[in-house]
């Protein structure tokens, strides 16, 4: 038998399908580490510097911008020779090719949001507004005025605007500021009218000669009446009492109830004094029930006005209601 020595070309070009399979299969992979790795490298060395970022404005609060929605920013050359970054700003190899600065950004009064913006041999902040030329304010995209759907004012009262939900300032979807509505698109309704007034409100807001505009529905309202039943002799023998028309120790129960408000938050009920000429309180939930007292013989008439009252001192239309005692009737007539 011959002997044989090394590989056939077949069993070759078979090993070396293997490594080429292994190699597809394992070089993504070590990229993707070697990836992931560099990115979490950077991730971190951004936290640091904006960590360094804030402790430097906190000492030096006149450099922060001062007008909402305006930026201020401190380069790392300043942050490391002010000791604010204890180590060198490098790479991911420990090389000295990183440059870059903290934003500060306003957003409302005492509040700031701070952003590391750093540029590396292999690496750049993804931040749009980590240009050093980019200025927020020219960019239309960057703020919304959010305007509420409908806004609320009261029937027969003088709208005031600083009452009225304000919109709200966004930038990069987070509020930065309110809005107060525009006096003269509201200044000429007439709040005697009840209903909607489409796109009657008016926001604008105006930065570095641009204006944001807004609009909501004007929905001018009064509170419903209360409810008012009457419960007739509210004994068990009523029956008789009807036959005989006599009302010993029988009683008219009256009940005012208010139902859900349209907008604004009950405070109490009130009831029209005819001799006092007065509004007093009837009673402060939004059910109640009073007795009215029938003796025998009685005959007599009440007349009564009910209304509610929201905790802005709003008044709501009003409910009138008369109980009559008549000897000569089969009972109370309401």
């Amino acid at each position: 038998m011959r002997k044989r020595n090394g590989f056939t070309m077949i069993e070759m070009l078979a090993v070396i399908t293997v490594i080429a399979i292994l190699a597809a299969i394992a070089i993504p992979t070590v990229r993707s580490i070697v990836d992931k790795t560099r990115n979490q490298y950077y991730k971190t060395l951004e936290g640091n510097i904006q960590l360094s970022g804030i402790d430097y404005y906190g000492d030096h609060r006149s450099e922060r911008p001062q007008q909402n929605l305006a930026t201020a920013q401190v380069d790392l050359k300043t942050l490391e020779q002010q000791n604010y970054l204890k180590e060198p700003v490098v790479d991911d190899k420990g090389n000295d090719t990183c440059s870059g600065f903290v934003r500060a950004l306003k957003q409302s009064e005492g509040e700031y949001e701070y952003t590391t913006c750093l540029v590396c041999s292999n690496y750049k902040s993804d931040a749009a507004y980590c240009d050093e030329s980019y200025d927020p304010s020219a960019n239309d995209n960057i703020y919304t005025l959010d305007a509420p759907d409908s806004v609320y004012s009261y029937y027969k009262k003088e709208i005031d605007v600083d009452k009225l939900e304000p919109a709200i300032l966004m930038a990069r979807g987070q509020e930065v500021g309110k809005v107060t509505a525009l006096y003269e698109s509201v200044s000429t309704v007439d709040t005697s009218v009840l209903g909607t007034r489409k796109d009657q409100v008016q926001y604008v807001y105006e930065i570095n000669g641009k204006k944001l505009m807004a609009t909501s529905d004007l929905i001018i309202y009064q509170n419903k009446a209360p409810n008012v039943t009457l419960t007739k002799c509210t004994t068990s023998s009523c029956s008789d009492r009807y036959t005989s028309h006599t009302w010993t120790n029988q009683d008219v129960k009256e009940t005012v109830s208010v139902a859900n408000y349209v907008h604004g938050e009950f405070d109490r009920i009130q009831i029209y004094n005819d001799e006092t000429k007065i509004w007093e309180t009837y009673c402060t939930n939004k059910s109640c029930s009073k007795t009215n007292r029938v003796n025998n013989n009685d005959v007599w008439t009440k007349s009564k006005t009910v209304r509610s009252i929201d905790k802005e001192g709003n008044v709501s239309a009003e409910a009138n209601f008369q109980i009559k005692i008549d000897k000569d009737l089969k009972g109370a007539e309401v």
